[in-house]
């Protein structure tokens, strides 16, 4: 037997070449039907099958000629060790532990719930419920509240259409109280706005427009850090009138808050430490709560006739109670860094933007206030005779899911407020109460992340409004909303009408019809006064979120002083003739010639 690397002769059943050391045990790759190292007559072959032809005993080595074979690259295949089994062994452990965990991130509140709520006290439930609640509002609130952060910090920009639509019967309506004017023409009119604020500055540019003619423009100009108020209208005049203060904003002193509003957001904190804060100090509230604050059972709850199994949690808020909470509360507020931290980069960042004196210092004063009222929490609670009176108690009702379904808040074991949504399938049951005076009860469907359904609204057990939703969804977190609502007069309230009230009005039972689709950065809004399914008015609102534009302040020749202003230096021709163009009839043309003149 030879070595196939040096061509060393070595005995039988040696694993090693006594001269080089190669390997002289060759694995099998039976994919390939590869073989090497295999010895026929003092000569070293290879078997090797490719592209569908048989390589069979070619010579590697020759013992006689004591030398190599040259082998193709081609046929020649280094044998390599298949991992295929080591493989498969591996998925089939890492698959389901894969699978395990993403199961456990996607139910994690449902099974930290379940934990919590059968093998935790009745007070970490309480917490748990409430938590998630309260977090959740956090996350939608920071989410607003940095948009209008960034806004007045960088500067935002407003692009707004506000469209009246007159329906024929309201024209005809009108019509005959003008002893039959024609008003076919008065069909669509848009207030159409730009605005930008930046800088300090504010500008606004509106447009009425009627069909489609432009009649006249309005631009205004407030300019925070000069204390001025600029206003035009093109068509009458090109220069811009600069408004008195007093008169526009009431005082200087108004100028100064506006100037502060603008750059004091920029030294307010940002959304995720806003946010922070809130859970911080939600989790301080909560872990005040204990065992014997909080009752824990099973119990279902009926809403319009729509049932559907709960847990009734009841906290009993005691004065002991929220004097312990205020007290954690101002305890860890007093030497909270990030609020001191907070509160001396805005009063620093207000000094520099504004004239504004503030006196003292306001990290100091914040914790000589919080000394204080812990000084008195302490005192009170020494004096105060087991838990103290009641206040009120808290009821939550949470479903399967862990999520709050309803409450009601009880004085002296009266209900005060009540609002409970109870589900059975997609069936959705609805009742709230103020008071036993007011209420809003009805029932729908709940489409998964929307809600449809009919509800009363009555006062003293009297019919005042029927209110329909239609596929009403909100999402509060991403600031999205949609869908419609219809209101009509509920029967008590129709029947103080008689026919002829409707009559006189044109009106066939009337209604009022909302409608809203809305985002972040765009929102589209209506309203509209129907007669049975006829329009008779439809208010419109389309706004969305545009770039600041810079703004500039017009330069001193292109101002006049309200006090230098006169009437000719007003030219109503052009807003006359846009009228005309619009399509208004020249008797109705004449008539506002005729007012603008005696004016």
């Amino acid at each position: 037997m030879y070595c196939k690397n040096c061509g060393n002769e070595v005995a039988e059943g040696v694993r090693f070449c006594s001269k080089c050391g190669a390997n002289l045990e060759i694995s099998v790759d039976p994919e390939q039907n590869t073989f090497v190292n295999q010895e026929q007559n003092g000569e070293v072959y290879a078997n090797q099958e490719q592209n569908g032809e048989d390589f069979v005993n070619q010579p590697l080595y020759n013992a006689d000629a004591n030398d190599f074979v040259a082998v193709n690259e081609e046929t020649f295949v280094a044998p390599t060790k298949t991992k295929g089994k080591f493989a498969k062994k591996l998925l089939c452990i890492v698959v389901p532990v894969i699978a395990v965990m993403v199961v456990v991130a996607l139910c994690f509140n449902s099974i930290t719930g379940f934990f919590t709520k059968n093998f935790g006290s009745n007070s970490d439930y309480f917490a748990y419920v409430e938590g998630t609640t309260l977090n959740g509002y956090s996350d939608s609130f920071t989410s607003l509240y940095s948009k209008n952060q960034s806004g007045f910090s960088n500067g935002i920009g407003t692009q707004n259409e506000l469209k009246v639509e007159l329906g024929d019967s309201l024209k005809t309506m009108l019509s005959g109280y003008l002893n039959g004017m024609d008003l076919s023409w008065l069909n669509q009119i848009k207030l159409v706005g730009d605005t930008s604020f930046k800088d300090n500055k504010t500008s606004g540019t509106f447009g009425i427009v009627l069909g489609e003619q432009t009649i006249l423009t309005f631009e205004l100009i407030v300019d925070a850090t000069t204390n001025a108020v600029l206003m035009r209208c093109k068509e009458l005049n090109d220069k811009y009138i600069s408004l008195p203060v007093e008169s526009s904003i009431n005082s200087t002193e108004s100028f100064s808050a506006l100037t502060m509003l603008f750059t004091s957001t920029k030294y307010l904190p940002s959304e995720e430490e806003l946010n922070d804060l809130l859970k911080k100090y939600i989790t301080i509230i909560l872990k005040e709560i204990t065992d014997d604050d909080v009752t824990k059972e099973s119990g279902e709850v009926t809403a319009n006739g729509v049932s559907e199994k709960c847990t009734v949690l009841k906290l009993k808020v005691t004065e002991k109670l929220a004097l312990n909470v205020i007290k954690a509360i101002l305890t860890e507020a007093a030497t909270d860094q990030d609020i001191i931290a907070i509160l001396e980069k805005f009063e620093n960042g207000i000094k520099e933007a504004s004239d504004i004196e503030i006196k003292g210092d306001a990290v100091e004063e914040y914790k000589e206030g919080i000394a204080d009222a812990l000084e008195n929490i302490a005192e009170t609670l020494e004096t105060l005779n087991g838990n103290g009176s009641e206040y009120f108690v808290l009821t939550d009702y949470v479903n399967s899911s862990h999520n709050i379904i309803g409450r009601e808040v009880s004085v002296n074991s009266l209900p005060v407020f009540s609002a409970i949504s109870a589900t059975e399938g997609t069936n959705l049951g609805f009742e709230l109460t103020v008071s036993d005076q007011l209420s809003i009860v009805g029932a729908g469907e709940n489409n998964g992340n929307s809600i449809s359904g009919d509800y009363v609204v009555a006062f003293e057990g009297k019919e005042l409004l029927n209110v329909s939703l239609d596929n009403i969804a909100l999402d509060l977190e991403n600031s999205n909303s949609k869908g419609a609502i219809e209101i009509k007069l509920g029967k008590d309230v129709s029947s103080l009408m008689d026919s002829s009230s409707y009559t006189a009005i044109s009106l066939v039972n009337p209604s009022i019809r909302i409608e809203v689709d809305a985002s972040a950065d765009k929102s589209i809004a209506s309203i509209a006064l129907l007669s049975g399914e006829n329009n008779l008015v439809k208010v419109s609102l389309d706004s969305s979120i545009a770039n600041a534009q810079t703004i500039e302040t017009p330069a001193a020749d292109a101002i006049m002083s309200s006090t230098e202003i006169n009437p000719s230096d007003f030219d109503f021709s052009k807003i006359i003739e846009n009228l005309k163009k619009a399509g208004v009839p020249q008797n109705i043309l004449a008539m506002l010639q005729y007012a603008v003149l005696a004016g």
